[in-house]
């Protein structure tokens, strides 16, 4: 039955079930008792009670000169091709009605609407984050046309994804609201880069809802600490700056635990490019970004496209790297780097001070005290970085000692940090577990997107049981294909050689590979180990199957590929925006929530 809009609010609006005959059934979206209505799902599914309604149809019609006329008008509509409508279009009205209906144990794929993979796949990893779901489907579209909004479109898409009783959903409402930055709506047949397309989402979210970033900043936002360290004085500024994802290189890296590493390694600023302080002298210096705050999801991208200067062209890097199930993100924080270089300035200091006495009595430990306590520079000035642009200092309060100040620095590393002003959190705030991967099969110029992903249980847990994502279709994943799947790197292949008369072996690299990788945090022990937004997000999960919580299966990735797979590539090391772009650098919604989403703006959940 078709649903009409819902009256304005969230998860407590009120659905309206329009029945053929014009009568309407009301139902609270919260502990309604009429299944109905509450499933807003089509009532006529199987052969069986499909026969009896058009049986029905053709005796209503065979007493009624005016309900015969109705019918063939409605039939000749839906025969006819509408203005700008498809022979795929037209060819849907010719369905298998249980083909068509999922299973209960299935997920609901999204439907590609040419080149639309590389939406399909992020939005399957975003609803995929229990919270994010919830507060979304949560919010009222403050917007005087929700049909017209990007939120709104993305509500009623989720809904669907949570209890629609179909296959997959058709995506075009949201594709038709969802505008480039000139304001024009997306080319479906031109293929975009992920982390662009999910750049321009949080943007468009943003400023479609006031709490939207209190939203994104409890479930994937970061905050990056953009530093320029001199190595000639105490010198030190830093700026703060927001990410949704963390790009790491590929290129000459085998694992993701390399490419965090040099990250946070940053780059030397010398000769010309050397640091202008204030008073206009210029510096060696050492410029970086560390992490400041971790999200409680984080999404690392992958640069996997680069521009060949030699060639003028996109290319994509195929190399292996290793993707770890677990990560401890503490290294690469603001504290877990400012630690490890007071143990390397105090190992240094008991070796020079060995040397000049023919041996030391202090321990790594006691040095690593002193420079704990703080024995770096400190004076923050109001400095320049090396485009010249002002860079907010911190001095002290960032963490600069003040004895620093009294000397010079006279080593090559940089400033030494105290760490007693930095951050502490508990241990498990930096470890995290692999949840979802975005992959990406082909070259810069086409290819296709995909998503594997990991399923959680009926009570909100992480289960071992992986799902790949690939547009309409979902389906059961081995995580033992992890390797294969994702990594990238070479593989051998046997062929007849004609010439040699014999069979060749030789090595093919994997066009197939990991773009994104989404990971959660581990909660801490009291809570059974697993991430406290999992568990507070799946705690309604949908135990009978019929959400999108028990998710349908999707086909691996096709030999036929999509459109255009290339990426867009990142920015310099400083220009950090919200996309987190550096160089150098379930389930279960309430289903009441969810209906009330999809059924506003007369959407019909079958």
């Amino acid at each position: 039955a078709p649903v009409s809009p819902t009256s304005a609010g969230g998860a407590g609006g009120v659905l309206e079930a329009a029945t053929p005959g014009g009568g309407i059934g009301v139902a609270a979206a919260e502990g309604t008792t009429d299944d109905s209505v509450a499933r807003l799902g089509a009532l006529c599914k199987t052969t069986t009670s499909r026969s009896m309604c058009f049986a029905m149809m053709t005796e209503l019609s065979s007493v009624s000169q005016r309900l015969m006329e109705r019918l063939l008008v409605h039939a000749d509509a839906a025969s006819k091709e509408d203005e700008g409508s498809t022979r795929l279009e037209r060819e849907e009205w010719d369905v298998d009605p249980e083909a068509s209906v999922k299973k209960p144990d299935q997920y609901v794929g999204l439907k590609n609407q040419g080149a639309t993979c590389y939406m399909n796949s992020f939005l399957q990893q975003l609803y995929n984050i229990p919270t994010f779901r919830r507060t979304l489907l949560d919010l009222e579209d403050p917007s005087p046309n929700p049909s017209e909004s990007v939120l709104f479109q993305l509500q009623v898409l989720f809904g669907y994804l949570s209890v629609s009783q179909k296959t997959f959903y058709d995506t075009r409402p949201f594709c038709q609201v969802f505008t480039d930055y000139d304001g024009q709506p997306i080319r479906t047949s031109e293929q975009k880069d992920v982390n662009e397309f999910a750049t321009m989402l949080f943007d468009k979210l943003e400023g479609a809802h006031p709490d939207m970033r209190r939203l994104l900043k409890g479930t994937v936002t970061g905050s990056f600490a953009n530093q320029i360290i001199s190595k000639e004085s105490p010198d030190y500024v830093v700026r703060e700056e927001d990410f949704v994802m963390v790009s790491v290189g590929v290129k000459n890296k085998t694992t993701l635990v390399e490419s965090l590493e040099a990250l946070v390694s940053g780059e030397n600023l010398i000769g010309d490019n050397k640091w202008q302080l204030p008073d206009g002298t210029k510096v060696d210096a050492l410029k970086r970004v560390c992490i400041k705050e971790l999200p409680e999801h984080l999404i690392i991208h992958l640069k996997r496209f680069e521009f060949d200067y030699d060639t003028l062209t996109k290319r994509k890097l195929n190399d292996f790297l290793e993707i770890p199930e677990f990560l401890d993100m503490r290294p690469y924080t603001l504290e877990g780097v400012a630690e490890k270089e007071a143990e390397e300035n105090a190992e240094a200091e008991m070796a020079a001070a060995a040397a000049h006495t023919g041996g030391s009595t202090r321990s790594v430990d006691d040095a690593g005290a002193e420079a704990a306590g703080g024995a770096g520079g400190g004076a923050a000035t109001d400095a320049k970085d090396a485009e010249g642009e002002p860079v907010e200092p911190v001095g002290a309060a960032a963490g600069l000692s003040e004895d620093a100040a009294a000397t010079p620095a006279d080593r090559t590393g940089p400033a030494r940090i105290d760490l007693s002003d930095l951050p502490h959190h508990p241990d498990w705030y930096y470890k995290y577990r692999l949840h979802g991967i975005l992959a990406h099969v082909g070259t810069a110029d086409s290819g296709h997107y995909y998503s594997f992903i990991k399923a959680r249980g009926a009570d909100g847990r992480e289960t071992r049981e992986w799902r790949e994502f690939n547009d309409k279709l979902v389906q059961h994943f081995d995580e033992s294909r992890i390797p294969e799947e994702a990594f990238g790197g070479t593989f051998n292949i046997t062929r007849w050689s004609e010439s040699k008369r014999m069979n060749v072996t030789t090595e093919q690299p994997r066009s197939n590979n990991a773009y994104l990788a989404v990971y959660d945090r581990i909660a801490p022990p009291e809570d059974g180990g697993v991430s406290s937004a999992v568990a507070e997000g799946d705690e309604d999960d949908d135990s009978d199957g019929d959400g999108g919580d028990a998710a349908p299966a999707a086909p691996a990735h096709s030999a036929s590929l999509d459109a255009s797979g290339g990426a867009g590539e990142s920015k310099g090391g400083e220009d950090l925006g919200r996309s987190g772009v550096l160089s150098g650098s379930d389930d279960g919604t309430d289903d009441e929530d969810a209906r009330a989403r999809a059924g506003r703006g007369g959407a019909v959940l079958v």
